[in-house]
């Protein structure tokens, strides 16, 4: 095979823009109208050889001056096969500054975005308990419920209630608790609930998940 035929059939990268491939098969079609090897390519321009083979093969963005030897050579007007060249050459550069470019910053997970809002909460969550107990201390008592009976003993008190997890619903501390305040966020809604009978507030937190602070 001629060094003419290889230069025309190697298929081209998938890595070249349209505008490049273009503008390579538009330089091989001129080489082949001009019947020149690639050595003779080299001896009647500036550019050497091995400087053809890869213009030719899309190795290597040809510059525009080559292009315009080229086509000179193949006695071809040089405005379209330029215009060519300036359209490939600037979707060269643009893909050029695209490599450059560092990556966008990732966006976090939506259950870290999630989990750090509810962190959130807790937290404004506490700073609320901490100014309601101040203002409800004085209010501790051992009220009867409001149908005149007695709920269950309480499980625990003040203090003491610090950790405790279970369902606060059949004790005295759910039954006389009243909100004291509230916080509500995109997702979450907290109200801060006082038990009289067992000196405690309650952070109770949309979603029945439960934060007890004392």
């Amino acid at each position: 095979m001629t060094e003419q035929g290889t230069a025309r059939r190697r298929p081209l990268s998938d890595s070249l823009g349209r505008e490049a491939v273009l503008l390579v098969e538009q330089l091989r079609c001129l080489k082949q109208r001009t019947g020149l090897s690639l050595t003779a390519l080299a001896a009647r321009t500036a550019y050497s050889k091995s400087a053809w083979h890869r213009y030719l093969n899309g190795d290597q963005f040809p510059p525009r001056a080559a292009v315009e030897a080229l086509g000179r050579l193949a006695a071809m007007e040089t405005a379209p096969l330029l215009a060519l060249w300036d359209s490939a050459c600037r979707a060269e550069t643009a893909q050029q500054r695209a490599v450059q470019q560092p990556p966008a910053p990732a966006r976090a997970p939506a259950a870290d975005v999630r989990a750090r809002r509810l962190q959130r909460v807790r937290r404004t969550a506490a700073v609320l308990v901490s100014a309601t107990l101040g203002a409800a201390a004085c209010a501790v008592g051992v009220p009867l419920l409001p149908d005149g009976t007695s709920a269950r003993p309480v499980a625990c008190h003040g203090p003491s209630c610090r950790g405790q997890d279970q369902d606060p619903a059949p004790s005295r501390c759910y039954r006389d608790a009243r909100t004291e305040s509230a916080f509500t966020d995109r997702t979450y809604v907290v109200r801060l609930l006082f038990s009289p009978s067992c000196a405690t507030v309650r952070a109770e937190v949309k979603k029945d998940r439960l934060v007890h602070a004392q």
